[in-house]
């Protein structure tokens, strides 16, 4: 893709692709990864959490994976990195020496705990046959556009530079990483009702996190009692989380792959879209909507009310 604008404003992106047959946005080393997913073999109790980028994928990572590892202190202690593989972190110019996704995800004891930002047309073709588990977290997509604005600037294989008008801008014309956002959720949403997928939200989340542990946990059929609820939604308070170094990614800075002040958790609320839309950038947003969004139910999701 030749894109004057989005390079100069995600000047650390070399090269971007927009892939078939939903024209999604991916970074640098795409075509080698997608060729890679191919052939990737996955294990009928392979577990996914799936998101757009920035829409809540830490905080269901970190349910999931309490879930599954127990809430001792050595478990909240693992690195989610090397527990939890980003599936398609190789896309994006990190060091050589980052670890291969692949090889971890090989390694891993079962069930496999994968995060992935794909859509679900690029999934691993072997993972949709044998009907993987997949948690898919949606949120309010402007919220979504706030807080990915962030996360851009400070990791330097975006290294954004520009306003969030800026931003907003390429987002509403499918220029951002992973865009285009609505046909991402609709991917999701339109199959919310087969029995590998639970579909929830980030809002859902924040405002009963313990109902959404419960639905989780009966999802992956898992067994736990009303304190292991309880523990797993202390652990999971965003003041915890932002407190783990292994959760908020502390290492980033430390391997020089995102910028001095980075936080990978940075507020971790509803609605802060409110401190960063002009009425203009709002009035586009919901102008978007209207056309590429029918089913009201999956708008209001989309775009829900913040109270």
């Amino acid at each position: 893709m030749k894109n004057e604008k989005f390079f100069k404003h995600f000047q650390g992106v070399k090269k971007a692709y927009i892939v078939e047959p939903y024209n999604i946005l991916l970074p640098d080393h795409s075509p080698k990864i997608l060729k890679r997913l191919q052939t990737f073999e996955a294990e009928e109790d392979d577990v996914y959490v799936v998101t757009f980028a920035k829409a809540g994928t830490a905080l269901m990572q970190e349910v999931v994976h309490l879930l599954h590892n127990g809430t001792s202190e050595p478990a909240f202690e693992m690195l989610r990195d090397l527990t939890f593989p980003y599936l398609e972190i190789a896309c994006w110019n990190f060091p050589d020496d980052f670890p291969d996704s692949f090889k971890l995800i090989e390694s891993s004891p079962s069930p496999r705990l994968i995060k992935t930002h794909l859509p679900y047309s690029l999934m691993p073709p072997k993972a949709i046959e044998m009907k993987c588990k997949m948690i898919y977290v949606a949120r309010n997509v402007k919220d979504v556009v706030v807080s990915y604005y962030h996360f851009a600037q400070k990791m330097n294989v975006m290294d954004f530079k520009g306003e969030v008008s800026d931003f907003v801008e390429l987002f509403l014309r499918d220029l951002v990483p992973y865009c285009p956002y609505f046909d991402h959720v609709k991917g999701f949403w339109e199959r919310r009702n087969e029995p590998n997928i639970l579909f929830v939200t980030y809002e859902d989340m924040k405002k009963d996190l313990s109902s959404v542990v419960r639905k989780t946990a009966e999802f992956l059929k898992k067994t736990v009692s009303d304190e292991e609820v309880a523990t797993i939604v202390k652990l999971c308070s965003f003041e915890n989380m932002k407190a783990n170094p292994v959760v908020n990614k502390n290492f980033f800075q430390e391997e020089k792959v995102a910028k001095e002040d980075f936080t990978y958790l940075r507020k971790g609320i509803v609605g802060d879209w409110k401190n960063h839309f002009s009425k203009d950038i709002n009035d586009k947003f919901e102008k978007l909507l209207d056309e590429k969004v029918k089913d009201p139910q999956l708008k209001k999701i989309i775009d829900c009310p913040v109270k």
